[in-house]
């Protein structure tokens, strides 16, 4: 089963579907949420202000554009480091 993108404390780019009244830009994820029908949220607040709110997975891309990548149970960044 596959489980949430991205990982708490992880920095992404928020573009909401809500429309025009939402702001978009560079959040933070801080908290790893589940809706009933199966869909991932999360809890992200804005790196420029306090103001938090509720996302919906498809909101989300990942700064540098990783985001197609699934954290599964347990595991650590699927970032490559270069030796």
């Amino acid at each position: 089963m596959a489980g949430h993108k991205f990982r708490i404390g992880q920095r992404v780019n928020y573009r909401p579907i809500r429309g025009p009244d939402a702001a978009s830009g560079a959040c933070q994820v801080i908290g790893l949420l589940r809706r009933e029908d199966g869909r991932f949220e999360y809890r992200i607040r804005n790196v420029t202000e306090e103001l938090q709110r509720v996302a919906k997975e498809i909101e989300l891309r990942s700064p540098n554009g990783g985001d197609d990548d699934r954290l599964q149970s347990g595991s650590e960044s699927h970032a490559h480091k270069s030796s």
